[in-house]
């Protein structure tokens, strides 16, 4: 065993001794507890929802209600949470990912339930793929994600959460608007019981549908900021797409022992305008997306709680570029990810001050790109096999107001079938390791010296390795690098959160938090030519940031919520043109302003600001984003419980999209400004004003009852 695992173990298993029983609440609303135990219900934070006042975590967490904008999407909401920033790829329904505390997208991991979206092999998660009426509520994770879920993110988790309550009625909800968006979302249910054990059971199935021309106006440049002769406004071409998703899911048993059995399916058909001034007429992109899950839970004792799970994910792309309007010729291809993943897992809660949760965890990723130009068509199936075990404690001292959460963790990674490079007969990684092995602890420590102040720190070990997409990608605009090396890193916080008075009149809570991360062969995306970006490894970086959080509800009449996200980050790259410029793709600020009056259900006026600014998408610090503040303004009215609800949404209110910015980020002293459109990437401009209108709601009881069939407890 390597000294340093030994270090970490013997100490964390050594605090595995007798004492006084323990309740503790699992992530389903069940208890694990010890028969002697006397529990207290407080509060009505939803089962397993982390609750921040007792989690050394930062974490937000973002319940999917009435007062989440009926037209938003998944990126919309994790969007909003403080040290998040959202990037798009232009309109409505356009790639969107999000990056953490600076991370770059794919250092963020997204999880449905505990289940991986981007293992090992996957790219970055496309929210835009998501539809947000199958969630119950979005956990963002900056630091001290669960042990269980297997990860060492170096951005940050994303954890989206399906409802686990009582199946709902049957919901159905029309949206409409700009550019001839539409929108139809449907989903119902039936519980009940079975067989002569008297089983609860329940159905839960969903389809969701999405379209849109995306023909919005724009402002183009031409490709010559310094040439204002040549500026124009021009409207968005072969920016459609269709989407379809369809989710079932089947739960067997109670909470002592319950199998769930769940499907999804996602199809979808877009074009690829590619940059502004020079957009592609007939480049399209098909997605094909199935996952499968199948998970048993069971308590065998008191204080035990048993869990396993397999899951596996087929994802298909279809890229078409016929007359080489993207990247560098004409294309193409279709590649094929598979994702297929075990785990098995033990809580046990021995004494009052610790409970134990170890996880064993095995994932085989694949990936079969197709060249459908070329006779031989096939380079053959990529696969990567990775093993995680965790082991974490939670212990508590001094009264429950010290918390410590050690957490060990090892990676294993086999590269032995990824393959070699295209067209070479050479080792992928230019250090030619088959084999990877990376130790990744962490520790959380949460002190409460009263009963609604926290104070919280955290320090973890971070390791991923470049995916398929990043090594062998090629979608035209991003190309990958076969030469790229996993990249590590140690990240840290510190911060406290208070909550104020939980009575009707004065809710709320307000959180600040310093954080830091240093990582050693970072892999960013850098633009290599005017139409393409290659993603490489930079030597080192660093960066620190402030991010702080208000949110209150005053007399069940109005909400305010606000987050302010500072970071400064350090390019220690010890190429010329890198040391010591922002990292790309990292805003300086970030500023996120959302208010709301309403009349109890009736009616709600919301307002929503957002502030942008001190990006650069580039290594070298040339390209400086424009700063933007735009605003949003929404009206939801609802006469009733039992009336369908209408809500008009007008995003960019005051249609901005445009902004003058010095000719020269370098040298911005000379005086010369330049206009230039609003993007999230280069050359690829967002909308202006848009305005999106919502009918919808509930119908009819759940067929069954729901009752005894759902998480309800038992008499």
């Amino acid at each position: 065993m390597p000294t340093a695992v030994r270090r970490w173990l013997l100490p964390l298993l050594a605090v595995v001794l007798p004492g006084p029983a323990v309740a503790e609440q699992d992530d389903e609303g069940g208890e694990v507890r010890a028969p002697t135990e006397t529990v207290e219900v407080v509060g009505q934070r939803a089962p397993g929802e982390p609750d921040p006042l007792e989690t050394a975590a930062s974490v937000t967490v973002i319940t999917l209600d009435e007062r989440v904008r009926a037209s938003a999407d998944v990126a919309d909401v994790v969007g909003a949470a403080a040290g998040v920033h959202l990037q798009r790829l232009g309109g409505l329904g356009d790639y969107s990912v999000v990056t953490v505390r600076g991370s770059s997208a794919r250092q963020v991991e997204v999880y449905v339930d505990g289940v991986p979206l981007n293992p090992y092999g996957g790219t970055a998660v496309d929210l835009s793929e998501l539809p947000l009426d199958a969630f119950e509520r979005v956990e963002v994770y900056r630091s001290g994600a669960p042990a269980h879920l297997g990860t060492s993110a170096m951005g940050g988790v994303v954890n989206l959460v399906t409802a686990p309550g009582e199946v709902a009625p049957p919901r159905l909800e029309m949206s409409g608007g700009s550019y001839w968006t539409r929108r139809l979302s449907a989903s119902a249910g039936v519980a009940g019981r079975a067989g002569a054990a008297d089983t609860p059971v329940d159905l839960l199935l969903g389809a969701d549908t999405f379209g849109t021309t995306g023909d919005f106006e724009f402002f183009d440049d031409a490709g010559t900021p310094y040439n204002l002769l040549d500026d124009r406004t021009l409207s968005r071409i072969n920016n459609d797409k269709a989407d379809f998703d369809a989710r079932a899911r089947l739960r067997v048993g109670d909470r002592r022992l319950r199998l769930v059995l769940s499907e999804t399916f996602h199809v979808r058909d877009q074009g690829l305008p590619g940059i502004g001034h020079d957009q592609a007429e007939e480049a399209r992109l098909g997605t094909l997306d199935n996952a499968v899950v199948t998970s048993l839970d069971g308590r065998p004792g008191a204080t035990v709680r048993l869990r396993g799970r397999v899951s596996y994910r087929l994802r298909q792309e279809r890229y078409r570029d016929p007359h080489g309007e993207l990247g560098t010729g004409l294309q193409d291809s279709r590649d094929r990810h598979h994702a297929a993943g075990g785990q098995i897992g033990v809580r046990w809660v021995p004494a009052v001050w610790t409970a134990l949760d170890g996880t064993v965890e095995l994932r085989v990723d694949g990936y079969q790109p197709v060249d459908l130009l070329r006779d031989d068509s096939t380079d053959g199936v990529r696969t990567r096999v990775a093993a995680v075990f965790s082991l974490a404690d939670e212990l508590v001292f001094a009264g429950e107001r010290v918390h410590l959460t050690p957490v060990l963790q090892l990676h294993l990674l086999d590269n032995r079938l990824l393959g070699t490079v295209p067209f070479a007969d050479s080792p992928v990684a230019p250090d030619g390791r088959q084999h990877h092995a990376a130790f990744t602890p962490r520790l959380g420590m949460l002190i409460r010296p009263a009963p609604l102040v926290a104070f919280k720190a955290n320090v973890a070990r971070s390791f991923r390795p470049p995916d398929f997409s990043e090594l062998f990608g090629d979608r035209g605009a991003v190309i990958g690098n076969t030469e790229l090396v996993p990249e590590s890193g140690i990240a840290w916080d510190g911060g406290a959160h208070l909550a104020c008075s939980r009575s009707d009149v004065l809710r709320g809570s307000a959180s600040v938090t310093y954080f830091g991360r240093r990582t050693r062969n970072a892999i960013v995306y850098v633009q290599n030519s005017q139409r393409t970006q290659i993603p490489i490894n930079l030597g080192s970086a660093e960066l620190h940031g402030v991010e702080g959080s208000v949110d209150t509800h005053v007399a069940g009449l109005l909400e305010f919520r606000a987050d302010l996200t500072w970071i400064h980050s350090t390019n220690l790259d010890e190429r010329e043109a890198y040391l010591g410029n922002p990292l790309p793709r990292v805003p300086t600020w970030e500023v996120r302003v959302a208010a709301a009056v309403h009349w109890r259900d009736h009616v709600r006026l919301g307002y929503e600001l957002s502030h942008t600014a001190g990006n650069y998408w580039d290594a070298t610090s040339w390209y400086l984003a424009a700063p933007r503040t735009l605003h949003g303004l929404s009206l939801r009215v609802q006469p009733g419980p039992a009336w369908p609800f209408l809500e008009v949404d007008v995003r960019n209110l005051t249609d901005r999209t445009t902004e003058a910015v010095p000719r020269d980020p370098l040298n911005p002293d000379d005086g010369a400004l330049v206009v230039q459109p609003l993007t999230d990437f280069v050359g690829y401009p967002l909308p202006g004003r848009t305005i999106l209108v919502t009918l919808g709601g509930s119908f009819g009881r759940v067929p069954g009852g729901g009752g005894e069939g759902s998480d309800a407890p038992s008499p």
